[in-house]
């Protein structure tokens, strides 16, 4: 992970599980959302990473357990973090899962009369 001004950069030296063949992800950009710093994923890593900080230790990893002894996290706790986000903000967690967080958030915005041009311009630009 890599911190610049306005966003964070991951670079990644396997494929991801989403990957095509022949075009591994070689790196993944979150950058800074100026129209509302409340949703801004750039603000929101920033003030994880910060919070995070005096238990993080020696973990190289994004994700720390927030109980000790403060270890990375399985993809089994992200995903069940997810799923309370995605519960607690009103998505039926019954049709959308983890995995399907990305296809909630833009059911979600189209639910809220968000514009097709917002919701392309921002997935599109911020992946």
């Amino acid at each position: 992970m890599c911190q610049e001004k306005s966003c964070f950069m991951f670079g990644f030296d396997t494929p991801l599980k989403t990957s095509r063949s022949g075009h591994p992800v070689k790196e993944l950009k979150m950058c800074v959302y100026p129209m509302d710093n409340r949703l801004c994923i750039y603000v929101a890593l920033k003030e994880y990473l910060k919070r995070t900080s005096s238990i993080r230790g020696d973990v190289d990893k994004l994700f720390v357990s927030y109980v000790k002894p403060h270890r990375e996290v399985s993809r089994e706790t992200i995903a069940r973090w997810i799923r309370v986000v995605l519960d607690r903000s009103g998505v039926d967690i019954r049709k959308f899962t983890a995995h399907s967080v990305r296809a909630a958030a833009v059911s979600k915005d189209k639910i809220n009369n968000v514009s097709i041009d917002d919701i392309i311009h921002y997935k599109v630009h911020s992946v």
